[in-house]
């Protein structure tokens, strides 16, 4: 006997219950269809499979709701039943699977966590960055003063030596590793080594970049 009996055919009753499965079905397989798409275009998410199951499973509840609609005019009852065995079947896998879901989920890194990362993995970047730059840098200028004739030095603001080309290390005959990362007051003369401390210090003050002033250098 075809369901709509139940209802005693009232069209109140019968399209009440026609149209809400329609549009339940509807919206089942509209879910169903984006849950899909989205697992078929991530290949690389750890819980795709766990998508896919919930997609079917929509799907099947969809496929139930269709059914129900055609069982109001044909009493067809057994297909009404297999189609909520499957879901049932469906329904049951996704239930199992999502148990396991929840304990790779709650491994997975809150966002808090990731924008900390990531800020750390940025900031790790950045500094590697500047030492390739700084490196590349030195390179170059270590090149530039080798090829020059006059002694070159380069000192940081304590006086230390942090390049020395071939000419300088042939005026104070050591080599380059023997001088540099010492400090230009051990090769001053006594007597002019205050003066030429307050010279390099007024010079780094002042970021004199082309001021000269004698060094008294002694070998």
């Amino acid at each position: 006997m075809p369901h709509g009996h139940c209802d005693l055919w009232r069209p109140d009753l019968l399209w009440l219950n026609v149209i809400s499965d329609g549009l339940i079905a509807a919206a089942y397989f509209s879910i169903s269809l984006a849950i899909f798409y989205y697992a078929r275009q991530r290949k690389n998410l750890e819980l795709r499979k766990g998508f896919l199951l919930f997609s079917l499973f929509i799907a099947c509840c969809g496929i139930t709701h269709l059914i129900a609609i055609y069982v109001v005019w044909n009493g067809d009852y057994g297909v009404h039943g297999l189609s909520k065995l499957v879901t049932a079947l469906a329904s049951m896998v996704t239930a199992v699977y999502l148990y396991r879901l929840i304990l790779v989920a709650l491994r997975l890194p809150i966002p808090e966590s990731l924008k900390l990362a990531l800020e750390s993995a940025n900031e790790e970047k950045i500094k590697r960055i500047k030492i390739e730059n700084q490196q590349a840098y030195d390179r170059t200028l270590r090149e530039s003063t080798e090829a020059a004739n006059v002694g070159i030095a380069m000192l940081d603001n304590n006086g230390v030596i942090k390049l020395a080309n071939q000419a300088l290390c042939r005026i104070f005959g050591y080599s380059a590793r023997e001088l540099e990362h010492k400090n230009i007051y051990q090769f001053v003369d006594t007597s002019r080594k205050e003066r030429h401390q307050n010279l390099i210090r007024s010079f780094a003050k002042e970021e004199l970049l082309k001021k000269t002033w004698p060094l008294g250098v002694r070998r």
